[in-house]
This record gives C-alpha cells, structure tokens and sequence, in this order.
C-alpha cells in the first residue's frame, strides 16, 4: 500500500509523508545495531552514541532501560497520530509509565522505561503513523518548536508554521547537522509576546515585517546563542530582518561555521553549546564568520516554503448542549479558552499536569478534535496540549465531553500550571524528584492557596537538575535541584531563582535567591504568596513587586524556613 493511501497518514505534511519511507529504513537499521551490541559485536559505547542520535535515550535504571522521545514538529500531531501514540503507551512503557505519554518543553513526546529490545517495534508504529525519534537526541538539530497558537493566535503577524516545517524538513538528515559539537535548538514565534521563546534558543527566529516598494514583505528578527543550563545566556539579534526565504541559507551558515568552529567546544562538553562559541569569538567575529559563510550558500538549492495554511472544520457539528452557568465551565472557559483571530472560533488549552495525559485521554481527544475541531492539535512548550478550530457555539459540549476523561483542569498557563522535566525518576542526570516537588506544590493551590491558582504573569517552573529541561530560569519563581551534605547522608535540595520573566517581548533570567530543603520548598512558596498578595501595589505583576522589594528583604522573612538541619533528620533526607 502506498503510504499516502494509509488512514493513518490523513492531514499529515507533506514534508511527513516524503520522510515516511526513510522513517522505515531507520527501524531496520536500528534492528541490526541491537543485534550487534547484543552479540557484544558493537560496544555499548558505540551504540549509544548511534541510538541517541535515533531518540532513544538510557535511563538512570539500567541495563537497557530506555527513554524514547518522539519528534513533534513544531506540535502538530493528527488525530491519527493521537491514537498511534496511545497505542504505543500502552504497549511499551513500564512500570507506573505504562499507558502513559509526556509531553516535553520542547514539544515532543516521551515513553520511559521501555525495554531495549522492544524499540524497534514501537518505532515501528510511529512511523507507519508519520512519527519518528530520527534525531530527537544528541548533536543534532532538535525539534523545531513554535508557538501553538500559530496560524489563529490574534497577535500574530504572519502564520510562520510553513517556516519552521521547511526548517524541519530541510535540517533533517542534513550532513551538516550529523555530528555537531553539541545539541541545536530552534525555536520560532509569530508575535512580540514570543510564545515560542526564542530569545533562549540556539536560533530564534521573531516574525517580523518589513515594507518595501510600498509591500509587506515577510521576514524575521533572527537571533543567535541563546540558551539555558548552568549557564544561561539571552540570543543576541543577528539580523533585524531576515527575508522569509532567505532564513535556511542563514541557519545553515551558522551551523557551518559551528560545526567547524569549535573543536573546543567538542572536547568540553560544558562548553560545547553555540552560546560559548559566540562568547569565545565575540558576537562581530561570529557573525563575520557566518556572512562568509553564508555568501558561499548561495549556490546551495534550498526549498520554497510551503503554504500550510490553517482549516477550519468541515464535518457538522450535530446536537449541541446548552450552555449553563456551571461555575466550573465558566471558570475553564476564562482560564483555559482563547479567541481565535478567525471570528467564531476560539482555541482550546488542555492543561496537563507534570506534561502526562493517559492513553484512554489520547483515544477520547483523536474523537473530540476530529468531531469539534480541525483533525490535528497542538503540543506546547509549557507541556499542554492545544485544540484549535472550536466553534464557540460548541465550547460547553467539548468541555463535557473532556470531563469525561477527565482533561478540563483549569488555571492553564496560571500560577497552578507548573512545569517540570522528569527528574530524578527517570533521567540519569536528575538529582532531585522534580515531579515529586510540582505534585507537592501544586497540593498549596488545593488548600491554603486555592483562590490563587488562576494568577495570571506568574510561574512556577522546576528542574530535577542545572540543566534546565524545566527551564527554571525563565519563571517567577524556578527551582532546580541539588544535594547537600549532612552528617553521612545527602539532602535533597533546590536553588531557588526570582525574577525570570519570558512574557510580552520581555526576557530575562532568574537570579539565585535562597537554596531550600526539597521537603521545605512548598511552605516557602506558600509564604512568599502570602507576601506578595500582602504587600503588592495595586496592579502590580510579581516581577514588579520583587524588584522593588529587593531581594535582601525578601530573604530575611523566607531564610528562616529554608534552614538546611544540623543533623540529618527524617522529614529532610529524601525528597
């Protein structure tokens, strides 16, 4: 059968389904080099550089345990590639992950606990639904990611999805991007409030517009050495305006002159991120490097963007409910619901705790967004999922039909909405159960905090490590974890950041503020909530309110519940 005969391959890219056939031949390959690392024919050395550069990354639980992340270009994913991906959690996964998918800051998709030698089948499948793992891993262009309002968001200057689907399908197996000295990062957004943040990015590509002969003309502020980690750094601008078709030939250079640049880099792997490059050369000396090399590209052939444009629904409705005053709908419908700029329509944001939504949720939400919306949704950076193409007429009946499964949580993108990577239970590199703490702090707006659940400009985002897969350093408040040592046993801790603000075109990064134990992390948020709600000036957002009240002062009435204890007591040594 053809692959664009495939059920499954309805609405995909076209991008996708040239890739298909090379997604097929990756899983045979992959079959191969099992074989041989299990014959001893290969290293475990090899092989793991060979299957991280097909997604597939060990777990701290060994041996072959296996974390397998899936590639969701810039979000979209069918309603077929739903139910796909609910087949396959609840065939692979183990343990307490099995029936489980999570969704990544970066927009993909994880499985963990899967055992080695059942990864080529759950490849497998992917595949045959248009989905693969080909370079979600290692030294290589990662998902491209971008806002998950693009195409209806009202703030929009232009839809850039066909932008960052060229992007994806040209980077894609490029000999360039094969072997560089670390990961790259791409990340593009269509409106000053820079949902797809790009200012933390490897590229970050801002829509812009630019009038010449008297037309619009398309094209990006395009930025460069962005990043987080022990060492975050903010993307310098580039270029203020990089025409639309111009943008593959610019990134390209400036992977060439990275992958050729900075051996240094490749032989210190805390150094090895572009950002360092840029630092190392100074910003005019990397750029100079890059328009070199990026007027010797103008041979090179590269794609024309392809038009990807965003259609409504074209199935009818059938039987609607009424809409009533249900307080929990109306408090969803202002939380969770956002006005399309396609009048009548609005945007639907499913909050989903710690990133996870289960596979019976996978099944029911391929039905209601085949029925309700447009056939495909969105993954987001903040680990949500996002429906577009709801009628308004239609918002109560798919809010009772979600509760049915369970997916109408509200406060989505508010204060309750916290993001977390997998941590300590998963990762070889957590140190702290990330998750365990965004459970723990997320019990405050049950109790004392319910009614600030739903605050608006402000973020709690927590890592299990400095790595920064939460990306602590661009909430309000951040943590990441850390140890200390007390008497003979190690206590779980978390540097706590303030300050970090990704909202409206601003950006900056959190600063250090107290370090805390993991068990006391959730009565010192309490607190700090309680100072702020207190204290603030009448419309004043928290970034404000901790700028003016230093952080000093803020210390004085916080340090004396993060006390790291003299002698190793129960309540502090585990998370």
């Amino acid at each position: 059968m053809a692959v664009t005969e495939d059920s499954k391959l309805k609405n995909l890219t076209p991008g996708t389904l040239a890739e298909i056939l090379r997604y097929r031949a990756d899983i045979e390959e992959m079959k191969k080099e099992i074989s041989k690392v299990t014959s001893g024919e290969v290293s475990e050395d090899d092989f793991r550089k060979y299957r991280l550069q097909r997604g597939i990354y060990g777990q701290k639980q060994k041996p072959n345990i296996q974390m397998i992340r899936v590639k969701v270009p810039w979000g979209r994913a069918t309603a077929e590639q739903l139910e796909t991906l609910a087949d396959v959690a609840d065939r692979f996964p183990g343990g307490d992950r099995k029936g489980i998918a999570h969704v990544t800051t970066r927009q993909a998709i994880q499985y963990h606990f899967v055992d080695l030698p059942k990864v080529p089948e759950a490849m497998s499948m992917l595949a045959d639904a248009g989905l693969t793992t080909r370079e979600a891993c290692s030294n290589m262009v990662r998902n491209v990611t971008a806002d998950a309002l693009a195409g209806v968001a009202q703030d929009e200057l232009f839809d850039i999805t066909p932008h960052a689907e060229a992007g994806v399908r040209f980077f894609l197996r490029h000999p360039v991007c094969q072997d560089l000295p670390r990961k790259f990062k791409i990340a593009f957004s269509g409106s000053s409030a820079d949902r797809g943040l790009v200012f933390m990015h490897d590229v970050g590509l801002l829509a812009s517009i630019k009038k010449e002969g008297g037309k619009d003309v398309q094209g990006f502020n395009l930025f460069v050495g962005g990043g987080l980690g022990p060492t975050p750094k903010m993307a310098h601008l580039f270029e203020d305006f990089t025409p639309a078709n111009d943008i593959l030939r610019t990134i390209h250079a400036i992977l060439v002159v990275f992958d050729r640049d900075w051996d240094y880099g490749r032989k210190n792997r805390n150094m090895a991120r572009i950002k360092f490059l840029v630092e190392k050369l100074g910003f005019d000396e990397f750029k100079k490097r890059v328009l070199v090399e990026k007027d010797k590209l103008k041979g090179e052939r590269y794609p024309e963007i392809a038009p990807l444009k965003e259609v409504p629904p074209s199935s009818a409705l059938g039987p609607l409910l009424a809409e009533d005053s249900n307080p929990q709908f109306l408090r969803w419908k202002e939380t969770n619901v956002a006005a399309q700029k396609q009048p009548g329509y609005s945007s639907v944001n499913i909050r989903l705790p710690l990133g996870d939504i289960r596979s019976n949720q996978l099944r029911e939400l391929a039905n209601l967004v085949r029925q309700y919306g447009n056939g495909t949704v969105r993954t987001a950076v903040d680990q949500n999922l996002m429906v577009h193409w709801i009628k308004n007429e239609a918002l109560y009946t798919f809010y009772v039909k979600l509760s049915q499964v369970a997916l109408t949580l509200p406060s989505a993108g508010r204060l309750a909405d916290i993001t977390s990577c997998p941590g300590a239970d998963a990762c070889q590199l957590g140190i702290t159960s990330s998750r365990g703490l965004a459970t723990a702090i997320g019990r405050i707006f049950e109790n004392g905090h319910k009614g600030d659940a739903d605050l608006k400009d402000l973020k709690i985002k927590i890592s299990g490590c400095p790595n920064s897969c939460g990306q602590h350093h661009i909430a309000d408040i951040g943590f990441y974890g850390g140890a200390k040592a007390v008497g003979a046993h190690q206590v779980p801790t978390y540097s706590m950041l303030l300050g970090g603000n990704f909202t409206g075109g601003q950006a900056a990064y959190g600063k250090h503020f107290l370090r805390v134990p993991a068990k006391k992390v959730p009565d010192v948020v309490s607190k700090l909530l309680d100072i702020y709600k207190a204290r603030k000036n009448a419309g004043e957002k928290f970034s404000g309110f901790v700028q003016r009240t230093g952080f000093e002062a803020l210390k004085k009435e916080l340090e004396p519940l993060a006390v790291l204890p003299e002698s190793p007591a129960a309540d502090v040594v585990s998370d």
